[in-house]
């Protein structure tokens, strides 16, 4: 019988590693154009699944994001969707526009903020999805774009991430919120990271400077909606050490928001 039960676990855990490892690939049409995205479905709970929405950087791709970012081991009771980016212009990094982005503005029709509408609805439909818990997160030019459909799509948006980005002055309506600013990032310039927040702060109504202190690179503020940051001492690379308090943050979260 102790056999048998050790064999069933190893069994789970397997099940739960597979579900993990291989993930769907969703295709859309968006506007006439093909459009993709790596799926994890919940692997644990059942009834309807939050949705995370992750936006890799510019030049990067739905797989990477999905090693690099782990939302799904880290919420397995979550839907974490990795959309992949189309070519797009950067100024800085690729001005001829032929590396995978996000448009941080209104750029080809529109196009990426259609693409959340159409996996929203894909996801709700097809796969459980909640729509009264929807969250997006994204690093670098992913982060910027989480900007854009914040300004673009609040109604549908039950909590942000943004990491490593700027771009917060074109939004207008309190979320709940989590930035990520590198104070040593030599891509895009702190200062601008820290406008950014400034401009996110003063639209959630924040509590003065500090907030409540959660761990050294930590903080938690009150307001109109609630904001935490988590500001490092470091450079553009992505921060898996924030993932975790990325995912507390966004269970914290009343539903229906």
């Amino acid at each position: 019988m102790r056999l048998l039960s050790v064999t069933m676990l190893i069994a789970a855990a397997f099940v739960i590693l597979s579900t993990n490892l291989n993930p769907e690939s969703w295709s859309l049409s968006v506007g006439g154009v093909s459009r993709t995205a790596l799926v994890y479905r919940p692997s644990r709970g059942s009834g309807k699944a939050p949705i995370i929405i992750c936006f890799h950087g510019h030049g990067g791709n739905s797989r990477y994001a999905a090693r690099a970012y782990d939302f799904q081991t880290q919420w397995p009771e979550a839907l974490v969707v990795y959309p992949q980016g189309l070519p797009t212009v950067s100024a800085r990094v690729d001005p001829q526009g032929k590396m995978p982005g996000w448009q941080m503005a209104r750029l080809r029709g529109n196009a990426d903020i259609e693409l959340f509408d159409a996996l929203v609805a894909k996801a709700t439909k097809e796969a459980n999805g909640d729509t009264s818990r929807v969250f997006i997160m994204g690093h670098s030019n992913g982060g910027g774009f989480v900007y854009t459909l914040w300004a673009a799509r609040p109604d549908a948006i039950a909590g942000v991430a943004s990491a490593n980005a700027a771009g917060a002055m074109r939004v207008s309506r309190p979320l709940p919120a989590f930035i990520v600013v590198g104070d040593k990032d030599q891509l895009v310039e702190p200062k601008l990271q820290h406008s950014s927040l400034d401009t996110v702060k003063a639209l959630l109504g924040s509590t003065p400077e500090g907030g409540r202190k959660l761990s050294d690179t930590v903080h938690a503020y009150s307001g109109k909606a609630p904001l935490v940051t988590y500001i490092y001492d470091g450079g553009h690379d992505f921060q898996k050490a924030s993932v975790p308090w990325m995912v507390k943050f966004f269970q914290s979260l009343p539903k229906g928001l």
